[in-house]
């Protein structure tokens, strides 16, 4: 008889989606931004990365691109990400 063989693991549902706010430590402060790519469980460990676009300084026209793990966010709001 053959043996079966053991199912994968399924990815952990994402936390987060695509267009979501989120706040992030970057330097010595905190930063807002919205979630523009999922990558996938493509971090250490498996973890889940997003692409993220910030503003750097608050106020400023210019945004900035991040990937960062989602254990490392948190829920933020749009009027946050305005400034």
């Amino acid at each position: 008889m053959a043996k079966r063989k053991k199912r994968e693991p399924k990815d952990p549902p994402p936390l987060y989606k695509v267009g979501d706010y989120v706040s992030f430590e970057i330097g010595s402060g905190t930063a807002t931004g919205k979630i523009v790519e999922d990558r996938g469980c493509l971090g250490i460990g498996g973890r889940r990365l997003y692409g993220i676009n910030f503003h750097f300084f608050p106020g400023d026209e210019e945004t900035r691109y991040i990937e960062l793990p989602e254990v490392d966010m948190r829920a933020a709001t749009a009027e946050e990400f305005v400034q």
